[in-house]
């Protein structure tokens, strides 16, 4: 469920104390964007973030562990899972929203 915002946008809210600064700054920079790809995005990010946490050093997060090489990892580790293209493509994307 979402709760409104100042000026009347609608974020999905359920960020949680669990999330990084930089995950809870980049779902409220997407604040008044369709509810559905703030969520896409945050759980891309979410699941990015926690695939990071297993990799050496990925725990705690830092914005400085986002790499070019953390990023082609993560993307070889959906294909691994089977993962479809159109997945794969969406991760790309919100991740790179995430980086800029």
């Amino acid at each position: 469920m979402g709760r409104m915002l100042a000026g009347g946008s609608r974020v999905v809210d359920d960020l949680t104390n669990l999330d990084p600064d930089p995950v809870r700054a980049f779902i409220h920079f997407l604040d008044g964007r369709d509810p559905k790809t703030i969520a896409a995005y945050r759980g891309t990010v979410r699941t990015f973030v926690a695939w990071l946490a297993t990799m050496p050093g990925g725990d705690p997060f830092r914005m400085d562990l986002v790499t070019a090489t953390a990023i082609r990892g993560y993307l070889e580790s959906l294909k691994a899972a089977g993962r479809a293209p159109r997945t794969q493509a969406k991760a790309i994307t919100a991740l790179q929203r995430f980086c800029r």
